[in-house]
């Protein structure tokens, strides 16, 4: 509701049930109680769809996601202050689960983990603010021009948590970047569109580098533990390569 009052970004329109509710129940054909709402489309492509990524679509990633941080600083709620495995200020519980990776993956991201927990004390002193913290390339809309394409709109609130603002950043690189050849390279220009829009501080930008890497941690993490509870559930691992 708070996004739809500001036209500088794209974002889903609540449609309210016909007795005036956000969110409505129904019972499902067990019986179950189920919590449902509406929201209208935005059309557009998922970034997973999209090839190839240019320099002028990461720019224009990094410059929504900048938008929406910009619009996000004035926003707060209650709910938004959780405990969240997929927050990267508390990506180290990822430490616990070593042990499901071999000798090689273990190294990898143990050496990540250990910068991670280096820094922490500078860490916990950066600019915080409610973010979307999952700007995946499922979360991003891409505009149909296929000569000159821009992202629109980033979807799905899920996962919004208060954190460290440059947690957002992180997380688009660490998707943007996924599949290219120089991957630090492909995020510069999400950085530079990000931070025309969003000033970034030098000391986030400290950080940024870790964050981006403690994202991937996670998601390594959780494809491990789920293969383990859901053997067959192809989408537990489909960022894990």
């Amino acid at each position: 509701l708070y996004l739809e009052n500001h036209s500088e970004i794209t974002a889903p329109q609540t449609v309210k049930s016909k007795d005036g509710k956000i969110t409505t129940e129904y019972k499902d054909g067990k019986g179950n109680i189920r919590k449902v709402r509406l929201l209208t489309w935005i059309p557009g492509r998922l970034w997973s769809s999209v090839k190839p990524h240019s320099n002028d679509l990461r720019f224009s990633l990094g410059m929504e996601c900048g938008k929406l941080t910009q619009v996000l600083q004035k926003f707060d709620h209650p709910e938004a202050h959780r405990s969240f495995e997929w927050d990267l200020a508390e990506s180290l519980w990822t430490q616990n689960h070593l042990h499901l990776f071999e000798s090689e993956k273990k190294e990898i991201l143990d050496y990540f983990q250990s910068l991670f927990k280096e820094h922490q004390q500078s860490y916990k002193t950066l600019r915080k603010s409610v973010v979307h913290n999952d700007p995946n390339d499922n979360n991003i809309l891409v505009s149909s021009d296929f000569i000159n394409p821009k992202v629109t709109a980033v979807i799905d609130f899920g996962d919004a948590v208060y954190t460290q603002t440059i947690n957002d950043l992180a997380i688009a690189c660490a998707y943007a970047m996924m599949q290219h050849r120089d991957p630090l390279e492909a995020s510069l220009a999400v950085v530079r569109g990000y931070h025309q829009v969003f000033p970034l501080k030098e000391e986030e930008l400290n950080h940024l580098f870790s964050c981006i890497s403690m994202r991937l941690v996670t998601t390594v993490t959780k494809s491990a533990i789920g293969k383990i509870k859901e053997p067959d559930n192809a989408y537990l691992s489909i960022s894990e390569k």
